[in-house]
């Protein structure tokens, strides 16, 4: 909120339109603890400047604490009330319980100041609170993952059956991703911790506060450096709209495969029925909702990452009102990311994989035929030239409705003359894993590898 449009002396009132549209108590109503949280560290600032003295600043001080109780025991409401924001509300609050002299209280500060501080402190807060529930998630995963280093599964590109991999291989590609999520969250945090109080509405403040001390007594590690950019500058609640958007790209694709492998059709996976739903018609349904849920929100998230982009995109400097629209896409996606992140890592817990589909499925596909055409290679053929003749193996074996492992060594030998008896080793799904001993691959000794370095990275 504007420091322009704070309470001064003007005949007319706004209309009531205008009030509905610009009136923001019950939005930002859950800035209220850092608001006061704000005021007091002012206070405390202007006490040690001399700008007031001791008793006036204790009185405001004491005022605030009441408040900060009365909001923790749940006393606190602004239905029925006609202020224009929760600043303004915490400052009727304090002139109401202690008279002129809470009017004292905005010394030396905008409300463009004051919002930036309260939002920067909310956003920390949440930030935090994310990041553990993204931790949450990477030791469920983490569990699932330990459980299966040793499953062969199908790995998959265009959905089509591909390579053989191991399943804590698939598991642990999801780690990775929200690895770098939290890693980028982290960072969001520290750009997040910068204190803009003592910027004022846009020039800074006449008063001698010492900002440094102000800001350590809100937690923050440093202070704006530029008084204009530190009240226009919304980069910080783009960059944390804009991480939560990966964040909920890389969970929607993780419940999407949840969905798939949940089917009857497919298999791999069953998921505790805590986190599945029926049908109110078909009694056999077992609809893997939360999923599905955690998938669609990921689509609210993005929109407000564009929302935040556009908002901000062809402002003048410095406060202008259109930024009054910075909190609602904020206060959902913490919401909706919190929520989403808490149900996902209480979900995977409760995943059972289902090793006869997986089996099954493994067979399908003629996961060995890249073994095929490198055992060729092994033979002194050319890896183009392997490549065609095992196209036509694959051919063949589908016609006749044969896996690879089955092709008699007469038959390989028509297409080539270099194949042996040896083939099938080459052919053997867990040798063919095994095969892939590089850093990052999904040989057994390197998924253990991989276990150790994130458990130790996530302690798991």
């Amino acid at each position: 909120m504007s420091e322009s449009h704070s309470i001064h002396n003007k005949s007319i009132a706004l209309a009531e339109s205008a009030q509905a549209l610009s009136h923001t108590l019950s939005v930002d109503w859950r800035l209220l603890p850092y608001d006061i949280q704000t005021n007091r560290a002012h206070v405390a600032g202007l006490k040690r400047c001399g700008t007031l003295s001791a008793a006036i600043a204790d009185s405001i001080t004491q005022s605030l604490d009441r408040l900060m109780n009365d909001y923790r025991a749940g006393n606190l409401t602004h239905e029925g009330c006609s202020d224009e924001d929760v600043h303004s509300y915490v400052e009727r609050r304090v002139i109401a319980d202690i008279g002129d002299n809470g009017k004292r209280m905005h010394t030396g500060k905008s409300r463009n100041d004051q919002v930036m501080t309260d939002s920067r402190l909310y956003l920390k807060d949440h930030i935090q609170a994310i990041g553990s529930e993204l931790q949450a998630v990477l030791r469920a995963l983490g569990g699932l993952a330990e459980q299966h280093t040793r499953t062969i599964f199908p790995g998959f590109t265009h959905f089509q059956p591909a390579q053989p991999i191991v399943f804590a291989h698939h598991v642990m590609a999801y780690m990775t991703m929200l690895q770098r999520d939290y890693d980028r969250l982290m960072q969001c945090y520290d750009r997040t911790d910068c204190c803009p109080l003592g910027a004022g509405a846009i020039a800074g403040t006449n008063y001698p506060i010492d900002r440094e001390w102000v800001a350590t007594q809100l937690g923050f590690s440093r202070v704006s450096t530029n008084s204009m950019d530190a009240v226009a500058d919304r980069d910080f609640m783009i960059e944390f709209v804009s991480v939560s958007a990966i964040v909920m790209g890389h969970i929607s694709r993780l419940c999407e495969e949840i969905v798939l492998w949940a089917s009857p059709l497919i298999g791999f996976i069953h998921v505790g029925d805590a986190f599945t739903t029926g049908s109110s018609l078909m009694p056999q349904k077992r609809n893997p909702d939360i999923a599905e849920l955690i998938r669609g929100k990921s689509a609210r998230v993005l929109g407000h990452s564009v929302t935040m982009h556009h908002l901000v995109k062809a402002l003048p400097l410095t406060y202008n009102r259109d930024l009054q629209e910075d909190k609602p896409p904020i206060y959902d996606t913490v919401d909706t990311v919190w929520q989403s992140l808490a149900a996902l890592a209480d979900m995977i817990p409760t995943i059972t994989v289902q090793q006869a589909a997986i089996q099954a499925a493994v067979t399908v596909g003629h996961l060995a035929a890249t073994e095929l055409a490198d055992y060729l290679v092994s033979k002194s053929i050319p890896f183009r030239e392997a490549h065609e003749i095992t196209g036509k193996i694959v051919n063949a074996a589908i016609k006749s409705n044969q896996t690879l492992q089955d092709i008699p060594l007469t038959e390989y030998r028509s297409f080539c003359q270099n194949i042996d008896q040896d083939v099938y080793e080459w052919l053997c799904l867990e040798r063919a894993v095994n095969r892939k001993l590089v850093i990052g691959g999904t040989a057994f000794e390197c998924i253990d590898a991989q276990v150790a370095q994130l458990k130790e990275l996530i302690k798991w």
